[in-house]
């Protein structure tokens, strides 16, 4: 049988896709930890908020108390923004890998629609091969009936 004539392409295009899968899921696990540091980020800073309000209802408060307090809380804050710039730059990321894949994915597409149709082409080219052979046979096989018969 002949061998499809991108065979080595597609099997290239197949390798690189599923290539690009595993490393949009080891990526999705970098972003998923992206979003769980934000996440905690998050509890932090709501934890911070309920500490402050409670030093600030006890008796003796210190400016100092106040300001160390704040400047934790300034310094969390400051870690959430950097974790939701990390964050934004992992989705971004994890978007155009996304695409890649896709394009990927779309060229395997196209190269097994492609095969498909020429093995396709194939078959139909072997039948009408085999229906003239037949063709062939029986108008020989009447031929020589009728020179047996005369």
């Amino acid at each position: 049988m002949e061998q499809f004539r991108f065979e080595s392409l597609l099997k290239l295009r197949e390798s690189e896709r599923d290539e690009k899968k595993l490393a949009l899921v080891a990526f999705q696990k970098s972003l998923d930890q992206a979003s769980e540091r934000l996440a905690s980020l998050e509890a932090q800073i709501k934890e911070s908020l309920a500490q402050s309000r409670s030093v600030r209802t006890q008796a003796t408060v210190t400016a100092q108390v106040l300001r160390n307090r704040q400047a934790s809380h300034n310094a969390l804050l400051q870690r959430r923004k950097e974790a939701l710039r990390e964050l934004q730059l992992l989705q971004e990321e994890f978007h155009a890998k996304c695409e890649e894949l896709t394009e990927v994915s779309k060229e395997v597409k196209a190269l097994t629609t492609l095969k498909e149709k020429e093995e396709a082409r194939r078959q139909e080219a072997l039948l009408k091969r085999a229906n003239k052979e037949l063709d062939d046979y029986s108008i020989q096989s009447h031929t020589q009936k009728r020179q047996t018969e005369n």
